[in-house]
């Protein structure tokens, strides 16, 4: 039997897209019903899964994989964490007004990215 966690309270919403969001990057919002990539050290609300024709498919909430450029001391559990340049995760204080708590589930060094829940 395998581990999976895929499907636990998943939720997509779509919404306009402002500008090129590529799948896999943190999103914010950026306006009525709009959403961009994230900016650097800000907050997220989720992660885009498709942009296509000024839509994104943004995945709010459940279990989702999203890269981060440095590990850094992230452990497993309750971390927070704020948007990268990239669009990835970045490691942050609580105390941080913009940091998002996130629950780290798995983390794979290999491939930069954790596997979370949003």
């Amino acid at each position: 039997m395998n581990i999976s966690f895929n499907g636990i309270n998943e939720s997509i919403v779509t919404f306009l897209s402002q500008g090129e969001i590529k799948p896999g990057c943190l999103v914010s919002p950026a306006g009525d019903n709009t959403v961009k990539q994230a900016d650097t050290n800000s907050s997220f609300i989720g992660l885009c899964v498709s942009n296509k024709s000024g839509l994104a498919a943004v995945q709010i909430s459940g279990f989702a994989t999203i890269k981060i450029k440095t590990m850094g001391s992230t452990t497993y559990g309750r971390q927070y964490f704020v948007a990268d340049d990239d669009g990835s995760l970045k490691l942050s204080e609580a105390s941080n007004g913009s940091a998002v708590p996130l629950n780290v589930v798995s983390i794979n060094k290999t491939n930069s990215n954790f596997h979370v829940f949003l």
